[in-house]
């Protein structure tokens, strides 16, 4: 997992902002955890003068359900200090890697880090995100993690709807395996064959969060396809109509010219008649 943090400026309107000293900026920060592929697995949204450590470690306490399988974290420079890695420990059980930038000054693309700054680019391409415009930090951080869902109609929608149906239907599944494992555990000092299946059950119920979490992460990735196909679509809507405006600016201006020929023709008829008379 990769970690990172950016600061966006705000505008007059918002309450809750802070200055971030090193950026020079007067706003918030975001904080966000991606898995290999870029894909958000925690968000949070504090004031700018919040540091990049603390407002990571807030990040993980909050979230560290969702990141019970993570094994391994990678930070930047700003993330340094032996204090930072032992609470990483400490929260999810995982080790920490800084990834320090070449001693030259000139710019190298870092291994790995380079998927969380395409992750940034990926908000950045919604307009709503260049500047914070919300007033509270909850409102911030909702704009963030609400994405839109597939459209009604496509097959897209359809993948999502079965995906969800199976996604409840494991959480179920995982919550009758847990009241049995509880059960067998009770039950397991009074014979070895029912310790055996408690063991059984203890693998079944991780297997079952595994998938639980890797349905939660194919919902999030649908629903990031929606929104990329409702771009595309917006996207296409906006260049067709700019045709269509370029083509009526060519037509007006065709006319405009027309008009002008026209009236100047004959002025330009008598004053060559003019000319040849006198």
């Amino acid at each position: 997992m990769i970690v990172d943090a950016q600061s966006v400026k705000t505008t007059d309107l918002t309450k809750n902002s802070g200055y971030d000293g090193g950026k020079k900026i007067s706003g918030i920060k975001r904080h966000m955890a991606v898995d290999i592929n870029g894909l958000p697995q925690a968000i949070l949204v504090t004031r700018a003068n919040v540091s990049d450590r603390s407002g990571a470690l807030a990040m993980f306490s909050l979230a560290s359900q969702n990141l019970e399988l993570v094994q391994h974290v990678m930070v930047d420079g700003g993330y340094t200090g032996n204090d930072f890695a032992d609470q990483v420990k400490l929260i999810l059980n995982a080790k920490t890697t800084v990834a320090k930038r070449n001693e030259l000054h000139m710019f190298t693309v870092l291994p790995q880090r380079w998927i969380v700054e395409r992750s940034w680019s990926w908000l950045d391409k919604c307009r709503r995100l260049w500047k914070n415009c919300e007033r509270a930090l909850k409102q911030a951080a909702k704009s963030q993690v609400d994405l839109p869902q597939p459209q009604k109609g496509t097959d897209l929608y359809q993948v999502y709807q079965a995906q969800k149906k199976l996604a409840l239907a494991t959480d179920n599944l995982k919550a009758g395996n847990q009241q049995l494992a509880l059960t067998l555990t009770k039950l397991e000092s009074q014979n070895t064959v029912i310790s055996k299946l408690s063991v059984a059950s203890q693998k079944i119920n991780l297997g079952n969060q595994k998938i639980s979490q890797g349905q939660k992460k194919l919902l999030v990735g649908l629903k990031q396809l929606a929104q990329k196909e409702a771009l595309t679509t917006a996207l296409r809507k906006i260049k067709h109509t700019k045709n269509q405006q370029i083509s009526q600016a060519f037509s007006h201006t065709y006319l405009v010219g027309t008009v002008i020929v026209l009236i100047l023709s004959p002025i330009a008829l008598l004053t060559d008649r003019k000319s040849l008379k006198s």
